[in-house]
């Protein structure tokens, strides 16, 4: 079994954003600094989620298995990823929100 391109174009992006949240890290100078801001912590355990969906999902069976990868930690991942995306929403909406004039015109 292979890996798909929608899963690798998953990774990347993922690689992405987490490579985004630590260079803002290095802007800042200090973690506590960062750290001050609720979000930068939502953004953490999102990719903290991210990561472990990720992982899960991607275990292989055993070569008995009829599917490709192992269905509970399958099904486990995809809770993690579940969880994840609903932070990344929740964080996307308050972002367009923010600014009162500008945020109802983009939902």
């Amino acid at each position: 079994c292979s890996i798909g391109s929608h899963k690798i174009v998953l990774f990347v992006w993922f690689a992405m954003l987490v490579l985004d949240e630590m260079l803002q890290v290095a802007s800042t100078g200090r973690l506590r600094d960062w750290f001050s801001n609720i979000w930068n912590k939502v953004d953490v355990v999102m990719y903290i989620f991210n990561l472990i969906g990720l992982i899960l999902v991607n275990i292989p069976a055993q070569e008995s298995s009829r599917t490709c990868f192992d269905e509970d930690s399958y099904n486990v991942g995809r809770i993690f990823l579940s969880i994840a995306t609903i932070l990344f929403t929740h964080r996307l909406l308050h972002m367009f929100t923010a600014d009162q004039a500008v945020g109802p015109t983009l939902l």
